[in-house]
C-alpha cells in the first residue's frame, strides 16, 4: 500500500473539472508517480509556486496497530463498502463480506486513513479488548489489515440496527438504558469522554450499546462529566 499526501496549496492549481459518464467531476492532477519501492510521497508546489511536483518520498515502514489481541483479521481491500449517510468520511464505513456472520454479512469498519490516525485506533482497540464480553459495547469482530496482513490499520464491529427513535426525540426510557450502560462502563473503570446520546444505540430488543470509544480512557477518576453530557439535549441518531 502506498500513501500520497497533497499540500493544500496545490488545490487552486491542480483541480480540474472533467466529464465522466456525462457528469461533471473534480479531478486532482498530480505528477506521475513511479512504481518503484516507496511507501509515502508528498506532493506540493515548486519553489516558484507555478508547478506541481513530488517534494519527497520515503521507503520507511509505516506504523500499524500494536494491540492486535483478536485472533481474526481481514484485509480492507476484501471488504465491500455499503453507502450510508454516516460513512461519507470513509473513516467509519458500513461494509460487507461473505465471511461475516452478523446482521446479514454486514459490519462497521473503523479505519485509520493516515499514519497520524493509528494511535487513536490503537487506543480504541485496547478499550474494546477491555470491554470484551461486557455487553455494553458492539462486538469486536476482526482487525482490519492492509498489504495482506502486514499490519493492522483498523477494526470491524458488529453492525447494530438501532431501534428507530424519531429525530429530536430521546425518550426517558432510552435515556435510562443509556445511563445504565454508562454506569456499567464506569464500573469497569473506563471514562467514555464523549458520551453524547448519538453514541448510545438502542438495540431492537431494548438494550443499550455504547459506541465510539476513540476518546475513552481507563483508570480511576471523576466520571461525572460523562453523565452531564449524556443528559444534554443533543440527539442525532444514526
Amino acid at each position: 500500500m502506498k500513501y500520497v499526501c497533497v499540500s493544500y496549496d496545490v488545490l487552486p492549481l491542480g483541480v480540474v473539472t472533467k466529464k465522466v459518464a456525462g457528469n461533471k467531476v473534480s479531478v486532482l492532477r498530480i505528477p506521475r508517480l513511479s512504481n518503484g519501492y516507496w511507501t509515502t510521497a508528498q506532493v506540493g508546489l515548486t519553489s516558484e509556486g507555478d508547478e506541481i511536483t513530488v517534494i519527497a518520498a520515503s521507503c520507511g515502514d509505516l506504523t500499524g496497530v500494536k494491540n492486535t489481541w483478536h485472533p481474526n483479521s481481514i484485509d480492507f481491500l476484501d471488504l465491500a463498502p455499503i453507502p450510508t449517510p454516516w460513512s461519507s468520511t470513509k473513516r467509519v464505513q458500513l461494509v460487507s463480506h461473505p465471511s461475516l456472520k452478523t446482521n446479514g454479512t454486514k459490519a462497521v469498519m473503523k479505519l485509520a486513513k493516515f499514519a497520524h490516525g493509528i494511535p487513536a485506533i490503537d487506543r480504541e482497540t485496547e478499550i474494546y479488548r477491555h470491554l470484551e464480553g461486557s455487553g455494553i459495547a458492539s462486538q469486536f469482530l476482526e482487525h482490519v489489515t492492509e498489504n495482506r496482513g502486514s499490519k493492522a490499520v483498523g477494526f470491524l464491529l458488529e453492525y447494530i440496527d438501532p431501534l428507530n427513535i424519531p429525530r429530536g426525540i430521546f425518550t426517558d426510557k432510552a435515556g435510562e438504558k443509556c445511563t445504565e450502560a454508562l454506569r456499567k462502563l464506569h464500573k469497569l473503570k473506563v471514562a467514555h469522554n464523549d458520551a453524547n446520546r448519538s453514541n448510545c444505540l438502542i438495540r431492537q430488543d431494548g438494550t443499550a450499546v455504547l459506541i465510539d470509544f476513540d476518546q475513552a480512557t481507563r483508570g480511576e477518576g471523576d466520571f461525572s462529566q460523562d453523565f452531564a453530557v449524556m443528559k444534554s439535549k443533543s440527539w442525532s441518531p444514526i
